[in-house]
Parts: C-alpha cells; sequence; structure tokens
C-alpha cells in the first residue's frame, strides 16, 4: 500500500477554492493538516471494519511511504470500538491488524515505538531517498535501533521484507 493521491485532495482543494488536477506536494497548510495519515487510517480501519482481514487471514499488506504516526492513534481508536462493541467484530480488530500489516515508518518516527505496538516481525526497513522519507545514508537507520537486540534489528533491516516477498 504506497502512498499517493487518495482522492481526498478534491475535497481539500474544495474547502480551499483550488480548481484543477491534483498537484503532487502542493499543499496549502489547511491540507496538510487536515488529511495528515487520513487516507490509509481510512483504508485500514476499512479493510477490519469490513472483515477483509478476517476474510482473508494470509493475506499481507505492506504499508509504505505513510510513516507510522498513524499507528497508534488508529490502534486507541479501534480498541476503543472494540470494547463499546465487541459483539460487532469476526476477531479484534488490532489482533487482525498485527496479523496482515507490515508497515514502513519513516526515519523521523519512532520505530522502536511502533515495534512495541504491533510486534518486531511487522516493521520493516526502507528507503526511497530522494524523497522525503527517504534518507541521504539510509544504512543509518540501523542507529534508531541500537537499544533493541541484534536478531530483532536484523528482522527490521531486511529480515522481515525477505520474509515477506519470500526471499532468502
Amino acid at each position: 500500500m504506497h502512498a499517493s493521491d487518495s482522492g481526498y485532495t478534491r475535497f481539500t482543494d474544495e474547502w480551499e477554492g483550488v480548481r484543477g488536477e491534483m498537484t503532487a506536494f502542493r499543499q496549502s497548510l489547511f491540507q496538510m493538516a487536515a488529511s495528515h495519515s487520513r487516507a490509509i487510517q481510512d483504508a485500514v480501519t476499512s479493510w477490519v471494519a469490513h472483515g477483509a482481514l478476517t476474510r482473508h487471514p494470509k493475506l499481507k499488506v505492506a504499508i509504505v511511504e505513510n510513516g507510522s504516526s498513524w499507528v497508534r492513534p488508529l490502534l486507541a481508536h479501534l480498541e476503543s470500538v472494540y470494547d463499546r462493541f465487541p459483539h460487532m467484530w469476526e476477531e479484534h480488530p488490532v489482533d487482525a491488524i498485527k496479523r496482515n500489516l507490515w508497515i514502513h515508518p519513516f526515519h523521523e518516527d519512532d520505530p522502536v515505538g511502533l515495534i512495541d505496538l504491533v510486534g518486531v516481525d511487522n516493521v520493516v526497513f526502507g528507503s526511497d531517498y530522494p524523497h522525503v522519507e527517504g534518507m541521504a545514508d539510509p544504512i543509518s537507520f540501523v542507529d534508531q535501533l541500537e537499544e533493541l537486540p541484534d536478531d530483532h534489528i536484523r528482522k527490521v533491516m531486511g529480515g522481515n521484507m525477505s520474509r515477506l516477498m519470500k526471499v532468502a
């Protein structure tokens, strides 16, 4: 699941009085604040609430170029909804997310905090330099993981993606 124009830009453009096609990297402060992480949260919520992840427990979704700052608030929200309406879910939504999703945090995100949330097996390293989420020295991302055990670092820095892609 790659970040791109979700289609939401048409709504913020309307609120801002902007006409024409979506232009990459042309957003007002309002647009950035109103839509930051909204599309990926809505997509993940849809997969969980509509039961796609439950119906397809072997489905594997890697979420890239979306960072991970959205994960904690979304999991908290889904926990709250589940607590109020557990009878409406076929399974706990957070369990489905932890089983089916792999997340690529941005370098400014908290990868260790993300690991605490979703588990080390579901966090993947990636870089798309010179895009905004990339780093000029991508391997330096490992410095953010130095407090982790070596086997966890190996998983994040390549092992998880290799396993996900079924490559030795």
